[in-house]
């Protein structure tokens, strides 16, 4: 057995191990921001109804945040700029990873300060909750996935390493 042929081996190994554990790393980053989310409308909530702020306030202060400071600094942007609620959406979406929460959270910029502050609470509520239903099962899956791939990685990864040897 040559050194070239064992040092192979060990690269596709450490290349099939090394996948398994950035696959479980990026749902685990789409678990956490989704979860970032659904605290955020929590927090959009209480602004609404305890400060009576406007929406691009509200998208200002979100933008602070770091985990998804970028989405929201992109949405503060756009109302900034005279864009409605819904084109200020569709200018940050391409700042989030989570796909599962685009379609709650186009909903909710669809309609967002088009009612009283009453029926814009109740909105956000509910999608605050099918966020968090989405972060938990997300999280969830992450869990599983990070298991499931990480093992079936480092056993693909070591039956390659086998048959290069």
């Amino acid at each position: 057995m040559s050194a070239a042929r064992l040092a192979s081996a060990m690269l596709v190994f450490a290349g099939f191990a090394l996948y398994g554990k950035v696959r479980g790393a990026r749902l685990q980053s789409e678990a956490d921001e989704v979860s970032a989310l659904a605290s955020d409308l929590s927090e959009f909530e209480g602004m609404i109804a305890n400060a009576r702020l406007r929406l691009p306030a509200i998208a200002k202060r979100l933008s602070e945040k770091s985990l998804t400071g970028v989405f929201w600094q992109c949405v503060a942007s756009g109302l900034e700029r005279g864009l409605s609620p819904a084109s200020a959406y569709d200018e940050a979406e391409s700042r989030l990873a989570c796909s599962g929460a685009k379609p709650a959270l186009e909903e909710l910029f669809a309609s967002v300060g088009s009612s009283d502050a009453e029926s814009e609470l109740k909105r956000l509520g509910f999608v605050r909750q099918r966020l968090e239903a989405l972060s938990a099962e997300a999280m969830k899956k992450a869990e599983e996935s990070k298991k499931l791939k990480g093992s079936l990685s480092a056993l693909l990864g070591l039956a390659a390493a086998l048959l290069l040897l």
